[in-house]
């Protein structure tokens, strides 16, 4: 991305002055807004407006992020959110692959407001640190284990999932390319049946379905990317999630203050760090991430 369009956004951003925008934005960010954009001035400026406008609107997902909560690591060991997990090694193409699956099917340990928060912390560490910008991103659902209840338990959040879906598909800075759901039943359809609604018409159609049992995958992604844990070869998924836990760690003290969240906490005064984050680091601490 050239530098001139670099500096025509900030040139914009300094001319137009809005309460969503936070103190400063680094030219990395301008510069990942512009390649998902394709280098579009207008849609560019109109995406960051959105991004920082969701980011202050919706608090119940953009505040009290502590990824050391309690709440935080209890939904890290029951949802694995590995979809925003980038693999190790990148397709032909330099696009990123991502997985994700339940790790238990309990239906009472899903919670949907504590996924959310804990998917954007984890790709906003992944902003913060990408040394590179991929070409494009390719996140695999896997189906096994989600039943009828976890349905009906996000129809029951309906109005967060909208939200969510919103801020992903219009303001997420990453270039899709593909959509691949792995392990498909019978129940697909009714999750869809909710979820097409809110689908763009450009991502229904990136979506690959892929049955029970079957390899079809390769046909898109090579075995070397695909963990072995999903009959790949590639690295274990218990080494992804910890070196991504380290990430998380590391970063944790940005994530509390970072000026892409919702500072509505900072600015009233109230501790940053959840009540429950002493009880969080003991359940980290004796998790199994194999």
């Amino acid at each position: 991305m050239t530098t001139s369009n670099i500096d025509l956004i900030r040139e914009w951003i300094e001319q137009n002055p809005s309460p969503d925008f936070p103190p400063t934005i680094e030219n990395s960010m301008i510069e990942r807004f512009l390649y998902v954009c394709e280098g579009d001035i207008k849609r560019t400026k109109d995406v960051l407006q959105l991004f920082f406008k969701f980011r202050k609107s919706i608090p119940e997902i953009f505040t009290n992020r502590d990824p050391l909560t309690k709440n935080q690591i209890n939904i890290f060991n029951t949802v694995d959110v590995r979809c925003v997990f980038p693999l190790p090694k990148k397709t032909d193409e330099g696009y990123q692959v991502y997985i994700s699956h339940l790790l238990d099917s309990n239906v009472d340990k899903f919670d949907f407001l504590e996924y959310s928060k804990m998917f954007f912390n984890i790709t906003d560490v992944r902003m913060k640190t990408e040394e590179k910008i991929p070409k494009g991103d390719i996140p695999i659902f896997d189906m096994t284990g989600f039943s009828l209840k976890h349905l009906m338990k996000l129809m029951f959040s309906l109005n967060l999932v909208k939200k969510y879906m919103r801020i992903t598909q219009e303001a997420h800075p990453v270039y899709l390319k593909q959509i691949h759901v792995i392990n498909t039943s019978p129940l697909l359809e009714k999750v869809l049946t909710m979820l097409r609604p809110l689908m763009r018409e450009e991502v229904k159609k990136m979506i690959h379905f892929h049955t029970e049992g079957s390899n079809t995958i390769f046909e898109y992604i090579s075995p070397d990317i695909i963990p072995v844990d999903f009959g790949g070869r590639g690295t274990p998924i218990s080494d992804i999630k910890a070196h991504w836990w380290k990430q998380i760690e590391n970063n944790r003290e940005w994530l509390l203050t970072n000026p892409w969240r919702n500072n509505s906490d900072l600015k009233s005064g109230k501790n940053l760090v959840n009540t429950n984050v002493e009880e969080g680091y003991e359940v980290f601490s004796s998790l199994n991430l194999d």
